[in-house]
């Protein structure tokens, strides 16, 4: 399912029908975090490709991905790069992503570095994909209650 976003009020065009400001992403690849009162709050798929992008500028052609997944898996995400990226720049990739959470008021996740692996060339390329959600504060004290 996708994740829109309607214009506030009717199309300047006159049509009847919804109007969309944006689209968000596909909603079963947003990415979540707790937020301070341990609800899981989304990280957009758009958002997250926009900062790894934005991350770019200015580097060499050397350097520039030519293909990239970030995977969340709980409250670690995992980034691989291709070509490799040398520590300063996996740096303000990583750095790029922590600014995104910080903006949304969440807190930064783990990112550890994987390797690349290439993937079958037959299933569709999914660079942003959540594997596993954090567990939400509700769903840990249930887990406590017993």
């Amino acid at each position: 399912d996708d994740v829109l976003r309607p214009l506030p009020g009717p199309c300047a065009c006159g049509r009847p029908t919804l109007a969309l400001a944006r689209i968000e992403g596909r909603a079963d690849d947003c990415f979540w975090l707790p937020d301070a009162c341990g609800r899981l709050q989304p990280l957009y798929p758009d958002a997250l490709r926009h900062a790894i992008t934005q991350a770019q500028s200015g580097w060499s052609a050397a350097c520039t991905l030519q293909d990239y997944r970030l995977t969340q898996q709980g409250l670690r995400w995992q980034l691989c790069t291709q070509p490799v990226l040398d520590a300063a720049h996996r740096g303000v990739l990583q750095q790029a992503l922590g600014e995104l959470c910080r903006s949304a008021g969440l807190p930064l996740p783990e990112i550890l570095d994987a390797p690349w692996v290439a993937e079958d060339a037959t299933h569709k390329r999914r660079r942003i994909r959540c594997v596993e959600k954090p567990a939400s504060q509700r769903d840990m004290e249930s887990a406590c209650a017993f």
